[in-house]
C-alpha cells in the first residue's frame, strides 16, 4: 500500500514515518532526504536550494519527478511518502493530511531542531514563523502547479495530531486505510477549533447534556459540522457540545460537514459571515476551557 504523507509544520511526520518503518516494515520516501541529496548534487545547501526554489521552478520539477519515478518503480509495495505533493502526483495512494494546533506546533519545535531555517529564538517566534512558513509553501505549490496543498478535498483522511501520541496517530491511519470503503474522514482536537458564535450561547450545563446524548446514542465520538477560514477551523453550531468536550479533554471530534468561507450553510448564509465571535469572545471561551490558543486568525475582529 502506498501512503502519501504530508501535513503542517510540526505535526509529527518524521516519528511517524519511524513507526511505519520499525514496526510494519514500511520503505519510507521522504522527499526532505531528497532534496538534500539533491542539494548536494549541485553543491549548495538546502536552504539555497530553498532560496532558489522560490523563483525557479525547476527544481522543484527536478525532484517530484524522482518522486514520480521512484512511485512507478516499486509499485505494489509498502510505502510512506513523506512528502508535500505525493498525494497529487501518485496514482492509488491513500492520502492523509495531518493538522495541528500553531501553539502545540510551537512547543514541539522550539529549541528541538538545528536546520538554519527552523531555529527559533522563542516560542512566539516559532509560532509565528511556523505559521508563516505554511502559508508560504501553500502559496509556492499553488504557483508551480496550481493546486491548493491545503485544501480538505485533496486528502481520504485529515487527522490533528494535536492530542495525539505518535502511536496513536500511526493507529488511526492504519485503522482509516485499512476500511474497505474509502469515504473521507476528518478527525480534529476540539481544542483547535475556535468558536463562531458570541459567548451568550456558551452553557456549561447545556454542554454536559449534549455529551451525555452523544455518548448515550453509542457515539465512539462526538459529531459535529466545521467552517474552515483559511487554515482555522471554525464550529457551526455546537458550540457547546465542543465545550463539553474540552472540558473532559476528549482527544478528538470527528467532522461530519467542513464548509469553505463561501459556501452556503444549511441556514442561508455564507459560511465567513456566520462567524460572529469576537476577540472579546474568544477570551471568555477560553477562560471557560481552561486553555489559551496563543494564534488568533486574522477574521476574529
Amino acid at each position: 500500500m502506498f501512503i502519501a504523507l504530508n501535513g503542517q509544520l510540526g505535526s509529527g511526520k518524521t516519528a511517524l514515518c519511524a513507526l511505519f518503518r520499525d514496526l510494519d516494515g514500511y520503505d519510507i520516501f521522504s522527499t526532505g532526504k531528497i532534496q538534500r541529496e539533491y542539494a548536494n548534487e549541485l553543491g549548495i545547501s538546502t536552504l539555497e536550494l530553498n532560496e532558489r526554489s522560490k523563483t525557479d521552478y525547476s527544481y522543484d520539477y527536478a525532484i517530484d519527478k524522482k518522486l514520480m519515478d521512484y512511485g512507478e518503480a516499486n509499485r505494489g509495495k509498502n510505502i510512506v511518502f513523506d512528502s508535500r505533493m505525493a498525494w497529487h502526483f501518485l496514482e492509488d495512494v491513500y492520502k492523509v493530511h495531518l493538522l495541528i494546533r500553531p501553539a502545540t506546533a510551537a512547543d514541539r519545535v522550539f529549541g528541538k531542531r538545528e536546520s538554519k531555517e527552523e531555529t527559533y529564538k522563542s516560542r512566539e517566534e516559532a509560532m509565528s514563523e511556523l505559521v508563516k512558513r505554511r502559508d508560504m509553501e501553500n502559496d509556492r505549490y499553488n504557483k508551480v502547479y496550481n493546486v491548493n496543498m491545503y485544501d480538505f478535498k485533496n486528502y481520504d483522511l485529515i487527522l490533528d495530531t494535536t492530542k495525539l501520541t505518535p502511536e496513536e496517530t500511526y493507529k488511526i491511519i492504519l485503522r482509516e486505510a485499512s476500511k474497505k470503503t474509502k469515504e473521507q474522514a476528518v478527525y480534529v482536537a476540539p481544542n483547535n477549533i475556535y468558536p463562531s458564535r458570541k459567548k451568550n450561547v456558551y452553557s456549561i450545563k447545556e454542554a454536559e447534556q449534549l455529551l451525555l446524548k452523544e455518548l448515550n446514542a453509542c457515539t465512539r465520538i462526538p459529531t459535529m459540522s466545521l467552517i474552515k477560514i483559511g487554515e482555522n477551523l471554525f464550529t457551526y453550531e455546537k458550540e457547546n457540545l465542543l465545550l463539553a468536550c474540552n472540558e473532559i479533554d476528549l482527544k478528538l471530534i470527528k467532522a461530519d460537514k467542513v464548509y469553505t468561507e463561501d459556501e452556503i450553510l444549511p441556514n442561508g448564509q455564507k459560511a465567513i459571515d456566520y462567524i460572529e465571535a469576537t476577540m472579546e469572545d474568544i477570551k471568555e471561551w477560553e477562560k471557560l476551557n481552561n486553555f489559551s490558543f496563543d494564534f488568533y486568525p486574522e477574521n476574529i475582529k
